[in-house]
C-alpha cells in the first residue's frame, strides 16, 4: 500500500473538491443552480476517494464500500442536466417529475443491496470478475 504520485493527485483532487463543493454552498446557496453544482462536485470528489481506496487496496478488506460507489456515476448525468435547467431558468425548483431522472440510481443501489446479505469474500470475488456490472446474473 505504497502513496505514488497519482495517489497523491486523486487525493489531493478529492480534497479540492470537497472543499470546492462545500464553499459553494456557504457562498452561493440563494442561486438554485449551486445546489445542484455543490452536489456534483461532492460525487465527483467521492468518486475521486473511490478510486483511491481502490487503488490503495482497501476493497481487499472492506469491499462492501466499493460497491456502495459503484452507484455514484448515476447521478452525475441528472444533475448535469438539472444543473444546466436551473441556470436556463430561474425560477425552476425541482418537479415530482424531475425525480424520475434518478431511477437508474435507485435500481442500481438496490442491486448493490443484495450484496450486504453476502460474506466479503463472495463480494470481493463478483466484484474483482466484474460481474457487479451485470444486472442478469
Amino acid at each position: 500500500m505504497k502513496l505514488g504520485l497519482l495517489n497523491i493527485a486523486l487525493l489531493l483532487g478529492a480534497a479540492q473538491g470537497f472543499l470546492l463543493s462545500f464553499l459553494i454552498f456557504q457562498k452561493h446557496h440563494k442561486l438554485y443552480a449551486n445546489r445542484f453544482l455543490s452536489l456534483f462536485m461532492f460525487l465527483y470528489s467521492l468518486i475521486l476517494v473511490q478510486m483511491l481506496l481502490t487503488d490503495l487496496g482497501f476493497g481487499e478488506n472492506i469491499p462492501f464500500i466499493l460497491l456502495v460507489c459503484l452507484g455514484l456515476p448515476f447521478l452525475i448525468g441528472p444533475l448535469h442536466f438539472l444543473y444546466a435547467k436551473s441556470l436556463i431558468n430561474f425560477s425552476v425548483k425541482m418537479k415530482k417529475i424531475d425525480w424520475l431522472h434518478f431511477i437508474p440510481f435507485i435500481v442500481v443501489e438496490l442491486y448493490f443491496l443484495s450484496f450486504l446479505f453476502k460474506t466479503s469474500h463472495q463480494v470481493r470475488a463478483i466484484y474483482e470478475n466484474q460481474q457487479v456490472y451485470s444486472i442478469t446474473s
